[in-house]
């Protein structure tokens, strides 16, 4: 039996922690989709006052960047620390201590960063 399909015969104690976890997944939606929702927002207004007085000089506002998409010698590291996170990154957050985790955090910050980094090569 899962832990939130209770049975008929469930007392509601077994039913509350079903409805607090419902209630956190989805405050966790509302908060993505009001980020996502901002992130538009901006998006639109950005645009609409770059075309109209030209003053921001972006290309992809709010964000200060230029798509421009390309591989290197660092992409595989990248798409491999990716996949690697997502498979076992949430497991080892659970059964890391906090200190642990702090350094694994760290450690994981920087090497993604580095990785990203060396997409362009060394040389830039």
């Amino acid at each position: 039996m899962s832990t939130c399909t209770p049975e008929k015969s469930d007392t509601s104690e077994a039913v509350e922690p079903c409805r607090r976890a419902r209630r956190r997944n989805l405050y966790d939606l509302v908060a993505a989709t009001a980020a996502a929702l901002l992130f538009t927002v901006a998006l639109a207004v950005g645009r609409s006052v770059e075309q109209r007085d030209g003053t921001l000089r972006l290309r992809w506002p709010p964000l200060y960047a230029y798509w421009l998409p390309h591989v290197g010698p660092g992409t595989p590291a990248a798409l491999a620390f990716a996949v690697l996170t997502v498979a076992y990154g949430p497991g080892l957050a659970r059964r890391l201590p906090w200190r642990g985790l702090v350094m694994a955090g760290w450690g994981g910050a920087m090497a993604w960063s580095w990785s990203l980094a060396l997409v362009d090569g060394w040389q830039r």
